[in-house]
């Protein structure tokens, strides 16, 4: 018979080695692999893989290569997990730089203020920088709202020079992954300041549990009271962190076969293009019997080349698939970089395009009775779609109502078996309606 010391002691090394029934080396206290991570994140309510999946990718891409930083903002609503799971890296104080907000001219104060200022930049070198809630910064005025992001524009490429009349010419080589949270409400309410940073930022929408997914997190939470918090699940996902940190300093190959390469490729292109600018105008026309038809005429675009969203996906994808032990991108990695993908493009244009899950060829009509959109707003989006090389469209038979086709190179980014109809409705949020 063991005494009651003897007991407590092995009750205590269980508790500190299981989270939830996942097992973790007592010597070492490492996961073995992603599932155990993804099983410790459930027991926080967290049941979307890929979410989990792609901020340690982010926090991974740190180490890969110190060029093409992966900056990714998650977008979620209030209470969906996005802040947590962005804590869970919070251990990590040699590889992590977390702040909950900032003053003005953070990065390098034009201000000397004091002998030996603390500029913010030189600490986020080699780092991964994040911020949870990035609705504290937006609430902030006007003018320093724009002023972040336009620092941020300038810090991407790596070289950050500033002159003021006190501190002189002041310049930073910094090289750093980022990772911050927001709700949608918050990022409406600067989309015009965001839209500057371009295509230096990716974006992850996380879509609402459903309601069997939403009672199973609950379970998870009630079942978990008494053996399993925050702090476990965080030193699982740290310890595994830190154990694929070192894999990739020593030099863990990623290779790509030709057939992911096209498909890297095509999702590059496409985000590329569904993110760029149209400018368009009002104007009018009058047929011959007197009616008056108001129009919109595209007046100008801009569409950014592909090679910097390419250079992103590629770092990303290949981050991926060290999350998940590989040593090859596989489709498993292609589905989560369609998510950024779909992600990283003005909402009313992906709500547009997800009808093209369901079939090659719409009017703007068809279109809008499919997904319950107005007909004027689904027309405009196409039509801009049309102008940024997305979509194809012609007249139809007999001059009848204008159609509108995915380009063939897109084609299989919404097709099955590569998106189902229920994976692009999780991805875009809402249902999708059978044919």
């Amino acid at each position: 018979m063991l005494n009651e010391k003897v007991k407590k002691t092995i009750e205590k090394i269980k508790s500190e080695s299981h989270v939830g029934g996942v097992d973790v080396s007592v010597e070492t206290r490492t996961p073995r692999n992603i599932d155990e991570v993804l099983e410790a994140a459930k027991h926080l309510g967290e049941n979307r893989d890929y979410v989990i999946k792609s901020i340690l990718a982010v926090f991974l891409s740190t180490f890969l290569e110190k060029k093409d930083p992966v900056w990714l903002m998650i977008v979620g609503n209030p209470s969906s997990n996005k802040t947590t799971l962005v804590e869970l890296l919070s251990p990590l104080k040699d590889d992590v730089f977390k702040l909950d907000t900032m003053t003005s001219n953070p990065f390098s104060s034009g201000q000397r203020e004091s002998e030996n200022p603390k500029d913010l930049l030189p600490l986020l070198d080699g780092k991964c920088f994040i911020i949870k809630e990035y609705g504290t910064l937006f609430g902030r005025s006007d003018e320093m709202v724009k002023q972040l992001i336009s620092d941020l524009v300038a810090i991407y490429d790596g070289n950050y020079d500033k002159h003021s009349p006190t501190r002189g010419t002041i310049r930073y080589k910094v090289y750093f992954s980022h990772i911050g949270a927001v709700t949608p409400m918050s990022l409406s309410s600067r989309e015009r300041y965001m839209s500057a940073v371009g295509a230096r930022l990716l974006f992850l929408r996380i879509e609402p549990l459903g309601e069997d997914e939403k009672k199973d997190s609950m379970d998870k939470i009630w079942g978990d009271e008494t053996n399993c918090n925050k702090e476990k699940v965080s030193k699982i996902v740290c310890d595994y962190c830190v154990q694929l940190k070192e894999e990739i300093l020593n030099g863990n190959i990623i290779s790509f076969s030709s057939g992911i390469k096209g498909k890297l490729n095509n999702l590059a292109e496409l985000m590329a293009r569904a993110r760029g600018i149209v400018m368009s105008e009002q104007n009018f026309f009058k047929t011959e019997e007197g009616d008056t038809h108001n129009y919109s005429e595209v007046t100008d675009i801009q569409i950014e080349e592909p090679f910097r969203a390419l250079k992103q996906l590629k770092k990303f994808a290949k981050c991926l698939a060290v999350v998940n032990q590989k040593k090859e991108v596989g489709d498993e990695e292609i589905a989560i970089v369609k998510r950024i993908v779909l992600s990283s493009m003005p909402v009313r244009r992906a709500d547009a395009l997800k009808v093209f899950s369901e079939g090659q060829i719409f009017t703007a009509k068809t279109a809008s009775e499919r997904l319950g959109k107005n007909y004027k707003t689904v027309k405009r989006n196409f039509d801009e779609l049309v102008a940024l090389k997305v979509l194809k469209s012609e007249k139809g038979d007999n001059d009848k109502a204008r159609i509108y086709t995915l380009r063939d190179e897109f084609l299989d980014i919404f097709s099955p078996p590569s998106f189902s109809a229920e994976d692009t409705a999780t991805m875009f949020g809402g249902d999708i309606i059978p044919i």
